[in-house]
């Protein structure tokens, strides 16, 4: 029963890395830049030797060691981790898949491929790993609140379903 509760929502991660990873691959292949909605979004690739908004550039095996940290802790929360909600649960499993795909990268080219980017505003450029973690993020706080209105609420489970 543990293995089950532990694994709901795995099934997020391979989809997630499968698109990130032909994502990138097209991007380092194609003719970028390309403005697909004019005003609004382009492919432009780069590459990043950071961490999200190139933050700490150039600093590629520290950035690594702490992608494997924080990717083990969530693996672990996921695990060990006693009434998670299916939300945060959803969450967790969408931040794990991002931090492979951009792990992924660090170790096999030494950067991470970067791509979208959002023209009507000054803003990074980033992938999907990036937006999986961004949304998995939402998703897991979601889920905490949740799980803390309905202790709250009295039913005490903390939320697991």
């Amino acid at each position: 029963m543990k293995v089950k509760r532990m694994l709901w929502g795995a099934y997020l991660a391979p989809l997630a890395l499968a698109v990130d990873r032909a994502t990138k691959v097209w991007a380092q292949k194609a003719d970028l830049p390309r403005e697909v909605l004019p005003g609004i979004l382009q492919f432009t690739y780069v590459k990043n030797t950071g961490a999200a908004f190139s933050a700490f550039s150039g600093k590629t095996a520290w950035v690594t060691a702490v992608s494997v940290i924080l990717v083990l802790l969530v693996l672990g929360y996921l695990a060990f981790g006693k009434n998670v909600h299916k939300c945060t649960r959803l969450g967790l499993w969408l931040i794990v898949a991002g931090g492979l795909g951009n792990l992924y990268d660090r170790l096999a080219l030494g950067y991470v491929v970067d791509f979208i980017e959002v023209l009507f505003v000054r803003f990074a450029i980033f992938n999907f790993a990036d937006v999986c973690i961004c949304c998995g993020a939402v998703l897991a706080a979601v889920g905490f609140v949740l799980a803390e209105k309905r202790e709250k609420e009295g039913n005490g489970v903390g939320g697991a379903n």
